[in-house]
């Protein structure tokens, strides 16, 4: 089973730390969420992933379910999430509507 496999078939945990004023409406979680999508840019380990959040998020008067996350630094992989390691990520590309982003990462 490939890391592309695996993580299509995950189910992840999601902790926010940042934008302060997203945690303060949101609390930091976890947020329960599946990975829908990965990026096939690289044949190791992904480099982005998107992912949709079991309960939508709050942020100003929108609500997102849909996000794109990415390692946030150098070195490290989602295959550490196959592993059971946590990945820091860059802050989540919020997309009110799965639609808007085509569902291609590549």
């Amino acid at each position: 089973m490939t890391i592309q496999s695996e993580l299509l078939t995950a189910r992840i945990d999601v902790v926010l730390v940042e934008p302060w004023d997203f945690v303060t409406v949101n609390g930091s979680g976890p947020f329960t969420a599946d990975v829908l999508q990965t990026d096939q840019s690289s044949s190791i380990s992904p480099t982005a992933l998107l992912l949709e959040v079991h309960s939508p998020l709050k942020y100003n008067t929108e609500k997102y379910r849909y996000f794109i996350a990415t390692p946030r630094h150098a070195g490290t992989t989602f295959d550490q999430l196959i592993a059971g390691m946590p990945v820091g990520c860059n802050s989540l590309a919020s997309l009110l509507k799965r639609q808007k982003m085509g569902m291609r990462l590549t």
